[in-house]
């Protein structure tokens, strides 16, 4: 199985920093939050989840020049600051260029938003 650091170590430094910062308040915000790599060669998902693994708080993912953060259970109006896209049934994704485009206190509201909402 894949591991973080393997999933971002051939991409671009911005995308590969804003990875490691969205991880980072993850980790700091879900005491008991489990890391796992899903996916293949060519698509593959840094996925957190609390308890067992279908209960999913979030994800990352690398996408061409993008860093995808993953948002279960969260609507656009969970999230005024951000542009919330995508067509998943229980995720949606925001898309970093970089580092300095995510602001820890909303990924923090967000990320608690996602681990109350647990089924």
């Amino acid at each position: 199985m894949k591991t973080f650091d393997e999933v971002f170590e051939n991409v671009d430094s911005a995308i590969a920093d804003t990875a490691r910062r969205l991880r980072k308040v993850v980790l700091e915000e879900v005491p008991d939050v489990k890391e796992t790599v899903i996916g293949g060669a060519k698509v593959q998902n840094v996925l957190y989840y609390s308890g067992d693994s279908t209960s999913i708080v979030c994800g990352i993912q690398p996408s061409g020049e993008r860093c995808l953060f993953y948002l279960h259970r969260l609507t656009p109006e969970d999230v005024p600051e951000y542009y919330l896209s995508g067509k998943g049934k229980h995720s949606n994704h925001i898309a970093f260029g970089g580092p300095d485009e995510v602001k820890n206190a909303v990924i923090k509201r967000v990320i608690g938003l996602s681990v109350k909402r647990l089924p």
